[in-house]
């Protein structure tokens, strides 16, 4: 994906919930770079009564809409045709307002948006990882009076919304030049990884690559033994289980489905659930090269330390630690982890 041309139309909707799966669209807005409009109503399938929240929320005046308002077909024909087939940008535009487009567009029988999509959140997000002082959030409201110095007038007003989009997208391309200049290398880690941002700044390729491809000053430590295989976390006896807990127990059942389906897990635990053996276990039982990476080298020593214990009590374990000093590169085939 490339944005050769940095020329993308502005959208806004404002719909009847924050759901995209339920919300339907009762207004839409596009702007484009030159100056161009396009502002319509959408009729909804059950009409909305004068006291909808949807018309306190917005601030758009029911009288209008309901002289105005047309088919949604309609509307979104005509919102298809001033989109030519340009980039697509918005706020929020990649949670909420494109998923919204789509299925509007399915259940009025016209073809889905194939083009390219650009979320201003998203590129303050990668430009701002920490608001700096003076922006008190990412909200487009947020943005805009941090970028251009005044409060945003008219929110929550599609059209009002869609050039507060764009205004700030300009804002953003001008202070991402100017910060970037300075850091190329990520730009070139944004392309590498994929991220539609990266073509937004000319910068070369290859830092990722070119960083993995280094040899790096490491230490590594390594815990090796054969024995007799890893129990499955259902059958721990007690000396490698002495004190089970129920909350250990549900994460060896959680952490050993997610490892088996190869599909990606969120655990929160406290403090005392015994979290290293809670991953440890299952691991060490399914067998399968594991790299794991700790927040703190004490969380390093601590896995290694579980991994001994397990090796002292006769269990196969292969394990390695593998640590660069600080201002070196991790080398291509190690970054921390513990493969069993």
């Amino acid at each position: 994906m490339a944005f050769g041309v940095l020329h993308p139309v502005a959208l806004d909707l404002e719909a009847t919930s924050t759901d995209p799966k339920e919300a339907e669209i009762l207004e839409v807005a596009a702007v484009d770079g030159e100056g161009r409009v396009l502002h319509r109503y959408l009729a909804t399938q059950r009409p909305l009564p004068p006291d909808h929240e949807v018309f306190q929320l917005t601030g758009i005046p029911y009288e209008e809409y309901e002289a105005k308002k047309v088919a949604p077909k309609e509307a979104l024909e005509e919102l298809l045709a001033f989109l030519g087939g340009r980039p697509l940008l918005g706020h929020n535009l990649l949670r909420y307002d494109l998923p919204l487009l789509q299925r509007h567009l399915e259940e009025a029988g016209l073809p889905r948006w194939q083009g390219e999509a650009l979320d201003t959140l998203r590129l303050a997000h990668l430009l701002f990882p920490t608001p700096p002082g003076g922006l008190e959030g990412y909200r487009l409201g947020d943005l805009y009076a941090f970028l251009l110095g005044r409060p945003l007038e008219g929110a929550h007003r599609a059209l009002n919304d869609a050039q507060a989009t764009l205004a700030v997208f300009q804002k953003l391309l001008d202070r991402g030049r100017r910060a970037l200049a300075q850091h190329p290398g990520l730009v070139r880690a944004w392309r590498e990884l994929g991220l539609p941002e990266g073509h937004l700044f000319p910068e070369d390729e290859g830092l990722v690559k070119d960083l993995l491809a280094r040899e790096a000053d490491v230490e590594a430590f390594f815990v090796e033994r054969e024995g007799r295989p890893f129990p499955a976390p259902t059958d721990l006896g007690p000396d490698l289980l002495p004190k089970p807990r129920p909350a250990q127990r549900r994460m060896f059942q959680l952490v050993e489905e997610a490892l088996s389906r190869e599909e990606i897990l969120l655990l929160e635990a406290p403090t005392g659930t015994g979290k290293t053996k809670g991953y440890l276990y299952p691991v060490l039982h399914q067998r399968k090269p594991t790299w794991v990476a700790t927040h703190t080298k004490v969380l390093q020593a601590q896995a290694m330390e579980e991994l001994r214990a397990v090796a002292q009590r006769g269990y196969r374990v292969r394990a390695a630690l593998v640590k660069s000093p600080p201002g070196h590169p991790m080398p291509r085939s190690s970054s921390g982890g513990l493969p069993p």
